[in-house]
C-alpha cells in the first residue's frame, strides 16, 4: 500500500448514516420507549415511531452503503460500518414491528373484552366468597 493510499481513507456516507440512524433509533427510540413506558406511558407513543423509522433508515442505508462499497471497492472499515448499521436496523425494525403488533393485539383484545372483564372479575369474586365493596 502506498503512502497516498494509507493517507487517503475512504469514508462512505451511506455507511456512516446507517450507523448514525441506528444509534438514534436505539438510544432515543428504543431506550426512550422502554423508560417512558414505565414513567409516562403516553410518551412511549411518541418515541416508538422514532425507533421504527430510525431502524428502517439504518437498514436501508446500510444495505445501500454495502452495495456501493462493493461496487466501488471501498475500504473494509466502511463495509463493517455499513454491516453494523444494517444489522442494528434489521433487528430494530423486527422488534418495533413485533411490539407494534403486540400493542395492537392487546388494545384490540381489551376493546373486545372490555365490557365483559367486569363480569369475569365479579364471577371470580362470587366464587371466592368475597363481599362486594359498596
Amino acid at each position: 500500500m502506498s503512502a497516498y493510499e494509507s493517507a487517503h481513507v475512504s469514508r462512505n456516507s451511506m455507511a456512516r448514516t446507517s450507523v448514525g440512524a441506528a444509534a438514534v433509533a436505539w438510544i432515543l427510540g428504543g431506550i426512550g420507549t422502554c423508560c417512558l413506558f414505565f414513567v409516562f406511558p403516553v410518551g412511549a407513543y411518541c418515541t416508538g415511531p422514532i425507533f421504527l423509522i430510525g431502524s428502517i433508515i439504518a437498514a436501508v442505508t446500510g444495505f445501500m452503503g454495502r452495495k456501493q462499497i462493493q461496487e466501488e471497492g471501498g475500504s473494509k472499515e466502511d463495509e463493517q460500518w455499513a454491516t453494523v448499521g444494517m444489522i442494528l436496523g434489521i433487528i430494530g425494525s423486527v422488534l418495533a414491528i413485533g411490539f407494534l403488533c403486540l400493542a395492537v393485539f392487546g388494545f384490540a383484545s381489551l376493546a373486545l373484552l372490555g365490557p365483559d372483564i367486569g363480569g369475569v372479575f365479579s364471577e371470580i369474586n362470587r366464587e371466592l366468597g368475597a363481599t362486594p365493596i359498596p
